[in-house]
Formats: structure tokens, sequence, C-alpha cells
């Protein structure tokens, strides 16, 4: 069953409103459509897809499954996110011992050794895609991004243009996790958030509290504010 994303627990989350706003620059770039997953309940979930000018038709969109054994970006969580993890999706598609396998196994080493996974025909006729991790400033993956287009036109490959880009892109955003922000799994249960998004702080110093943006807007000092208004008490010695 399909799972509703709530945007305000994506948009909440610093690193991922990040990079899906980098999403529509990237299709244009690119020239196809875009997608951004995270790892959900059910296995590598897709939280946002932005078209590119080559229309592709294929029934993608926010919150639909992707498989770990037929996708690029199922390939790329298989390789770069927990073993047991990925051999609990693959038996549930039906692939159990599919890690174990010298061809897959061989598959997966290429896309931690490129960091650009591919597919050519494989889930649907004459459909290729590429995808690559995106990391947080710990190295651990946090999303992957993914392009899809016609296999006659969408040129795959490590060394190809599209690989390139979504390379470029992934190194490129200030993608950041911080201990308040929830873990990606969070974003594809639709998470319901009492009272609004928290939001929460990003390495960067922009993100405030709602209560601090609400203190501001009334017109009645922060805390932060009173806490600087308090005269600071100097002893000797100090």
């Amino acid at each position: 069953r399909m799972r509703r994303i709530t945007s305000c627990a994506i948009t909440g989350v610093a690193w991922v409103s990040m990079a899906i706003a980098e999403l529509p620059a990237l299709a244009q770039r690119i020239g196809y459509t875009v997608s951004a997953s995270v790892w959900g309940d059910n296995g590598p979930t897709i939280i946002r897809v932005e078209e590119g000018p080559t229309a592709v038709y294929v029934a993608m969109r926010h919150g639909t499954t992707a498989s770990v054994r037929h996708t690029a970006t199922g390939k790329v969580f298989a390789a770069f996110g927990p073993r047991e993890r990925a051999a609990a999706a693959l038996a549930a598609e039906g692939f159990a011992g599919a890690l174990d396998e010298p061809a897959f196994a061989a598959e997966l080493e290429a896309v931690r050794q490129h960091q650009i996974s591919e597919v050519t025909d494989q889930l649907l006729p004459g459909i290729s895609a590429l995808a690559t991790p995106v990391f947080d400033g710990f190295g651990q993956l946090v999303l992957c991004i993914a392009v899809i287009g016609p296999s006659a036109t969408l040129q795959t490959g490590p060394a190809s243009p599209a690989a390139q880009h979504l390379r470029e892109a992934a190194r490129g955003w200030p993608v950041r996790a911080t201990p308040e922000a929830p873990p990606p799994q969070e974003l594809a249960r639709g998470l319901r958030l009492r009272g609004g998004c928290p939001g929460w702080r990003t390495l960067a110093g922009r993100g405030r509290r709602p209560q601090r943006r609400r203190a501001a807007q009334r017109g009645k000092p922060t805390r932060a504010a009173q806490r600087q208004r308090q005269p600071i008490e100097l002893t000797s010695g100090g």
C-alpha cells in the first residue's frame, strides 16, 4: 500500500529540502525526469519527482516503492545501505539470497566504485535509468537521486553526461544530517506531527524554531535576546 508523504515531514528536514529544491534545475540540465528517494517501511520510496524536457511515460510518483533488484534507485540502497536491510527487502520481492549471487554482487561492487547505478530495459522495456547516492556529513546514505528516460536517447554508464550531472549534484548539495532531524525512513511513513513542523536546525545556522519566529512576529523578545540583554558580571581572575 502506497504511503502518503506529508509535506511537513519532508520540508522540515534541512538536507532533504535542500536536495529537493535542486531537482528542477537538475532535470533541466540533464534533460530527463529526475527523482529523489529515501528508505521507507517497504524499501526505497520516492519522495519527489521532477519532470524534464524529455517526456517519459512511467508510473513513477510520490510514495512509489522501487524494486531493490530491478531499479537503479534500489541498487544504490543495496550497495550503500545495511546488508541485512537490503537482504530482507530482496527476499520480500522474491529474490532471497540475491546479494550472494556473483553477478549481482559484482554489479553492486561496480556501483560502489563508480557511485552510479544503471539499468536498461530491466523493469520496463525501452526505459533506462541512472542513480547515485547522497551522503550526509558523516558518510551515511540519506537519499538517492535518479534520472529516468527512453533507452533510445538516455546514455547510461558511469562516464555518461547524465551520470556526471548526478554525481556533481550529489557532491555539491549542502547535505548534512543533524541530531534533531528524524531518520530518513520517517519521511516515508507520512509522519503526522502535532503542532506543525518542528523546524529542525541546519548546520548552516539558518534554521529557526517556529516558536522563535512567532515571538519575533509579535514583537516580543526571544529567549536568546533576553539572555543577551542581561548584564554580565565580571569577576577577577576570569
